[in-house]
């Protein structure tokens, strides 16, 4: 190697001259919570805002927490499986993955303050545990580009001395210029720029991603029922957020005997591929406050209305890169004690929802139940955190979130029906449109969701199984998302079964 030793960089609040900076994509990740938790909740598609009596409820409108007459205990498991299917370059590559999670715990318990209730019928006191997002992918591409990443190491290491880059890009220009994919040169003026060892000609790329974590809710609340005509209810949430982003990427040269790519007189171009790893590892724990009201003219028709607060999420975000690089007669690699390692704190606040919600009951066999949900992704912030030593200006960054992201209407519909006194049948749909402005040139990002269920009811006990079913698309940009040529398309489904057990006591 270049040097006997990388520094391991402390990532202050000069983050973003690494090129690895919070920006729109982690904003949109932290921001975008779609729904989950109980067997039945799943089954309806989230759709609860107005018929309420279950646990998840306390996560979209608490008020539904009031249509408790009894105490409730619910845990859920569930299996998610994942499949992506990702055209780059004219090439179609899939991969699946598979996980086991929890998705919901809870309590509620009811007391009845008939007659001493003045109007009261039931409070509530709850407890719950439900997911509300799922990072889980794993993604894999490969085809023939003529760009490479190392461009995007080189354009920003320019400028910058070797003696110095190991202090401004750590994580890229330094990695590869210390494992000879880049050289560096001075054009006499002083000065300096990079190169990529690379000839004329298409690379074979090949990407892995793996993403792991999620966005979990841990709730208290308290509600009520005020003459069957009025529910109400709040709770505060302690939201908690875990991402985790392991890519490996990997270049290939199709044609090492080419023209030099570029200086030809200059350098050699011994290079014959080269694979760089990146990790990330984000920690996020804020809280919020919901409150809401279910109106009730009629015991069979009902209309609610819920409000959430913004969650300020502080994050602790870690990361560490790798690279090594073959070369016509050399194989050079980062030392694992020598890879570049940093950790940033800040802070985020996600944007405020308003939920409005219609639901009918039909002969107290037929619930049907939708919700609207709006939220503006724009209004997503960043802030910096308590830590003097981690101070930056996040005008850009809010700045971009503002630009490429719009407010939302979110919809979630749902339905139940009793076959018999025990035995009922469930089905839901739900539609979360892209977050992004109608003037970026993104054509993914639209959310599609069908649930289904069955739920039997014994005297006390209480089984409900769900199944839901998501697909998206995503359009990936391992890097330059201003060159069309580097656009992964992602079509992603994800099954996912759900079983909970409840008892009434």
């Amino acid at each position: 190697m270049r040097t006997k030793k990388l520094y391991i960089a402390m990532v202050l609040g000069t983050i973003a001259s690494f090129g690895y900076s919070q920006n729109e994509v982690d904003a949109l990740r932290y921001s975008q919570t779609f729904f989950g938790g109980s067997a039945r909740y799943i089954g309806m598609g989230g759709a609860f805002g107005a018929i309420g009596a279950d646990i998840s409820t306390i996560s979209t409108n608490p008020a539904g927490l009031g249509r408790f007459s009894q105490n409730q205990a619910t845990f859920t498991m569930g299996n998610i499986a994942t499949n992506s299917s990702t055209n780059f370059s004219g090439t179609t590559t899939s991969s699946n993955g598979n996980r086991v999670r929890l998705d919901n715990i809870g309590i509620v318990f009811s007391s009845n303050r008939e007659p001493k209730g003045k109007g009261w019928r039931n409070t509530q006191f709850t407890l719950a545990y439900n997911r509300l997002a799922d990072f889980s992918s794993n993604r894999f591409y490969t085809g023939e580009n003529y760009n490479s990443l190392l461009d995007v190491f080189a354009g920003q290491g320019n400028g910058i001395s070797p003696e110095f880059i190991f202090d401004f890009m750590p994580f890229t220009t330094a990695l590869a210029w210390d494992n000879y994919a880049l050289d560096d040169f001075n054009d006499g003026f002083g000065n300096v720029f990079y190169a990529p060892r690379l000839t004329t000609g298409n690379m074979l790329h090949e990407r892995s991603i793996v993403t792991r974590g999620g966005i979990s809710e841990y709730s208290m609340a308290f509600s009520g029922n005020y003459l069957n005509t009025w529910y109400i209810g709040g709770s505060l949430n302690i939201q908690n957020t875990r991402y985790f982003e392991n890519y490996s990427h990997t270049e290939r040269l199709l044609d090492p005997d080419g023209e030099d790519r570029y200086f030809e007189d200059v350098f050699g171009v011994s290079l014959r591929s080269f694979t760089y790893d990146w990790e990330q590892i984000s920690k996020g724990t804020g809280v919020n406050l919901k409150l809401g009201a279910i109106y009730a003219p009629i015991d069979d028709f009902r209309v609610g209305l819920a409000f959430h607060t913004p969650t300020v999420l502080r994050f602790n975000d870690t990361y560490r890169a790798g690279l090594n690089a073959t070369h016509e007669t050399e194989y050079w690699e980062t030392p694992s004690n020598d890879e570049p390692q940093g950790r940033f704190s800040y802070r985020f606040a996600n944007p405020l929802r308003v939920i409005g919600s219609v639901g009918y009951v039909f002969m107290k066999r037929l619930a049907i139940n939708v919700d609207a949900e709006l939220s503006n992704y724009g209004w997503g912030n960043y802030r910096n955190a308590n830590d003097p030593l981690m101070q930056t200006n996040w005008i850009n960054e809010n700045q971009m979130v503002k630009n490429v992201y719009r407010s939302t209407v979110n919809l979630r519909m749902g339905a139940e029906f009793a076959l018999t006194p025990y035995l009922l049948v469930r089905g839901g749909f739900a539609y979360y449109p892209s977050a992004f402005d109608k003037t970026i040139n993104n054509q993914g990002g639209n959310h599609y969701f069908y649930s289904g269920g069955l739920g039997y009811r014994f005297s006390r006990l209480f089984i409900d199984l769900g199944y839901r079913y998501h697909q998206t698309t995503i359009d990936y940009y391992a890097f330059n998302p201003n060159d069309i040529s580097n656009l992964a398309l992602i079509n992603e489904n994800k099954h996912h079964i759900v079983m909970t057990i409840g008892i009434r006591f």
